[in-house]
Parts: C-alpha cells; sequence; structure tokens
C-alpha cells in the first residue's frame, strides 16, 4: 500500500458551477424553497435543549474493504485524521486495533479508507437512507449553494451574517473540532450515531470542543466568512463517510 503525502480534501470550496446551479434555479421560480425571511433580530436558531427519545440503536459503520496507509504527522491526532477522510477517531482506533486512541506517535503507519479521500469520492444518490435522527436547520438563511455530487459541493453553503449562532443539526458527540484541515476554517464535525456525521465549515468562533456532548438547537460555533469572504456555512451530512444531501434529511421550510 503507497504512503499518503498529500493533504487530501473531503469537502469541496465553493465553486462557479454551484453559483450558476443556483441561479439557474433561481431563474426557474424556485427561490422562495431556497430561502427563509429576514427576521429582525440575530436570526440564530433557538439555543434551548429540547428533550427528545433517544434514536434507536444502529449498527457500527461498514470496515471498508479498500485501505491506503497514512503517515502520522507531528501535531495530529486520530479525530484530526478521521476528519479528512470522513470518518471520525474512534473508527480509526477500532479498524487499527489500537487499545489508547490518544496514544499515537510521528512516522507511525495506520491504515485509512482509500475512498473516502480521494478526489472522486463514493456519492449517494436517490432515496435518502433511514436515519432515525431529528435533523433541524443548523442557522436560518439562504441556501448559497446546492449539494452537486461527485465533481461538485459534498454539502450546502448556508448565508447569513457573521457571528451568528450555528446551532447542532441533532443530538450528537462532537468528533472533531478545530482548524486543522487547511481551507475550511474552524471546523466542527459531530457523530451522531454509528453512521451519521454532520460537519459545519467556515466558522468564526467555535462554541463545543471534542468530546462534547451537545443537541440539537444548541449553538457550537459562531458564522464566519467563506473562501469567496462571504459570511456563510458550509453543511455536510454523512452516511458511513459517504456525502449525502442535506435537504434530504433537513425538514422543508
Amino acid at each position: 500500500m503507497a504512503e499518503v503525502d498529500r493533504f487530501p480534501k473531503w469537502m469541496n470550496q465553493w465553486t462557479g458551477h454551484g453559483l450558476a446551479l443556483v441561479l439557474s434555479v433561481l431563474l426557474a421560480g424556485c427561490a422562495g424553497a431556497l430561502n427563509w425571511p429576514t427576521r429582525s433580530d440575530s436570526g440564530a436558531p433557538p439555543t434551548a435543549p429540547v428533550t427528545r427519545a433517544p434514536s434507536p440503536p444502529s449498527a457500527l459503520p461498514p470496515e471498508p474493504t479498500h485501505w491506503q496507509t497514512y503517515t502520522v504527522r507531528a501535531g495530529e491526532t486520530l479525530n484530526l485524521i478521521g476528519a479528512r477522510y470522513g470518518v471520525t477517531g474512534e473508527d480509526l482506533a477500532r479498524w487499527n486495533r489500537l487499545s489508547n486512541p490518544n496514544l499515537i506517535h510521528v512516522g507511525q503507519r495506520i491504515k485509512v479508507p482509500a475512498t473516502a479521500a480521494s478526489s472522486s469520492p463514493a456519492f449517494r444518490t436517490g432515496e435518502p437512507i433511514a436515519s432515525g435522527i431529528d435533523w433541524q436547520w443548523p442557522v436560518r438563511g439562504s441556501v448559497l449553494t446546492l449539494f452537486q455530487g461527485e465533481g461538485g459541493s459534498k454539502g450546502i453553503d448556508i448565508g447569513g451574517s457573521t457571528g451568528m449562532a450555528i446551532a447542532a443539526a441533532a443530538d450528537g458527540r462532537v468528533a472533531y473540532a478545530g482548524s486543522g484541515l487547511k481551507g475550511y476554517g474552524e471546523l466542527i464535525i459531530i457523530k451522531h450515531n454509528n453512521n451519521f456525521l454532520s460537519a459545519y465549515a467556515y466558522n468564526r468562533t467555535l462554541h463545543a470542543q471534542e468530546g462534547d456532548t451537545v443537541q440539537a438547537g444548541q449553538t457550537i460555533a459562531e458564522m464566519g466568512e467563506g473562501p469567496n469572504r462571504q459570511p456563510s456555512l458550509h453543511f455536510e451530512i454523512r452516511y458511513n463517510g459517504q456525502p449525502v444531501d442535506p435537504l434530504q434529511y433537513l425538514p422543508a421550510r
């Protein structure tokens, strides 16, 4: 297996193709489906935790059938490495038979999924997979970029204003929090069950740390600016490491 010496990206930047797609939707008269009315207050979603019935148990994510070797670099953690490949540090620890996931060292070689961080990751299309999760919008704003599938955006970009509260889209535990993924600002990844993750990028400030348990609607970050210097949140949902269309899971507005 070849050693990975590049810095893979698993989240697409805002692209001109995405802008063209959104403009075509607007010209088709569907703008009302992509925008919410403005509010006189900060526009932040409610932050008070809501008591919900626990999600049904789910099976552990399947072990990948194709692997590549990754060499641990200075300052890296399993959570950071997992974030690059669309999986959690817990998954990497289990797949590499690591008894203590906090004890990795520079130069150590671990196996990582061969497809999750490739330039053309697998995408799920068609009917959404039942998640057993009560999803909610992470922020109120206009959808600027749609999920485009292979070769395009792996999530959606939601516009707003700098400093707006970003909320957890569902109950879960913070699997990663930091800026280790170059080009995406301060990033938070939440593990909701054994199969579903959500990711929140371009934040200005983080209000949650790795290991924190969060509830749907709880503020986890403040909106920052995307690569085009426009205030926005890049939001993804992943099923077993594969990007899925968030609009198939978020409630209709």
